[in-house]
């Protein structure tokens, strides 16, 4: 997921692959912001109609130029705050994957604030000689509707054109007088949008330094799901193969305890032919090929279980290595004889023998010797 931009510049914008996210993302933030704009609009035109009334009752409102273009202004920007409640309403579109409708609403109310705001502040300062409203337009513009830069530079350098002219035509006083609120103009204009760009790259970045870490907790999340996935698939695949393991311990029992009583039968006065036989089964018995099938499943369930054992004792033979491979699969003494095609009693020497090789104490467990390795 790239996320590269220009930390150090001073208009930061969001990455072209996070545009459509970071639309989403800078729409719901103004929406929230424009609910609360029109509670604070709610009270601030209380106020302003309240000052209507007063000059009414002057003979002001209509007469007078300034009183009658606020008077006017305040019908427009009552409307401007109902646009701003009708646009909150739309939070749910933009949820839904319908961003670029409620875009060209926000951006609406944006322009109509602009042409509404600039000739609002210019009445404001023919009337009262104060350039708060056009601050506050300007924070509006600069800040709270977290327009991207070159709405922010066009709205911020008409505003201040038009403020200087109209304060060079409009202040009272002496000619330094005009020039020092004009300086004013400019720097409360430059400050403001200054705080606008920093809040907005502030705005930006955030938004990228969350998108990457969401990517890299998903990015983690996947890795862990692809981990248990593998671990789940090792599980089974040892399950199958211990499966196939004690499948075929359970065929070699089947097999030499037939051969053993095959064995025996023979060996009865009224056969014919035994000692050929008998040679037959021992073969069979004791074949190497069906050992080397068995190394094969058994290290498949205990990888390197035989070179481990080998590196720690190499004076151990191909008989001591057979039967600890069947004792580390639990196999009682009985199996392990038939295993083998030796009787029970040989089974318990190779097992002593076994001990005395591997130098166990009297108080060591064979079995949990060779469990641990």
């Amino acid at each position: 997921m790239a996320t590269e931009f220009n930390r150090t510049s001073f208009f930061v914008s969001p990455p072209d692959n996070l545009a459509e996210a970071f639309q989403r993302h800078w729409l719901l933030t103004v929406l929230v912001r424009m609910r609360w704009m029109f509670y604070v609009g709610l009270v601030l035109h209380v106020i302003f109609f309240s000052l209507d009334w007063v000059r009414y009752q002057e003979g002001t409102l209509l007469t007078n130029t300034s009183h009658r273009g606020l008077f006017y202004s305040h019908f427009v920007s009552f409307s401007l705050n109902l646009m701003y409640w009708w646009a909150t309403t739309h939070r749910k579109a933009v949820w839904e994957g319908q961003s670029t409708e409620v875009q060209r609403i926000v951006l609406g109310i944006f322009i109509f604030f602009s042409l509404y705001g600039i000739p609002r502040a210019a009445f404001a300062y023919v009337d009262r000689q104060t350039l708060v409203f056009f601050t506050y337009y300007l924070v509006v513009t600069q800040v709270l509707f977290l327009i991207g830069h070159r709405g922010r530079i066009i709205t911020a350098a008409v505003a201040i054109l038009v403020l200087l002219a109209v304060t060079y035509q409009y202040t009272d006083g002496l000619l330094s007088q005009r020039y020092s609120v004009m300086v004013e103009v400019v720097v409360f204009g430059g400050a403001i949008f200054g705080l606008g760009t920093y809040f907005y790259n502030v705005f930006v970045r955030e938004f990228v330094q969350r998108r990457l870490i969401e990517a890299q907790n998903e990015q983690i999340r996947q890795q862990a799901e692809q981990l248990e996935k593998d671990r789940q698939q090792a599980v089974q695949e040892l399950e199958q193969r211990s499966q196939e393991l004690i499948s075929y311990i359970l065929q070699e029992q089947q097999r030499n305890t037939f051969l053993v009583e095959l064995k025996q039968k023979i060996k009865q006065p009224d056969a014919t032919d035994t000692t050929r036989i008998a040679q037959l089964i021992d073969s069979q018995l004791s074949q190497e090929d069906r050992w080397q099938h068995f190394v094969l499943l058994f290290e498949r369930v205990h990888p390197q279980f035989f070179g481990r054992i080998q590196a720690m004792y190499p004076s151990l033979s191909s008989h001591d290595l057979r039967v600890m491979a069947l004792l580390k699969m639990n196999l009682s003494t009985k199996e392990i004889a038939g295993l083998l095609g030796i009787s029970p009693q040989s089974a318990n020497t190779a097992r002593y023998r076994l001990r005395k090789r591997l130098q166990l104490d009297a108080e060591d467990s064979l079995e949990a010797f060779l469990q641990l390795n």
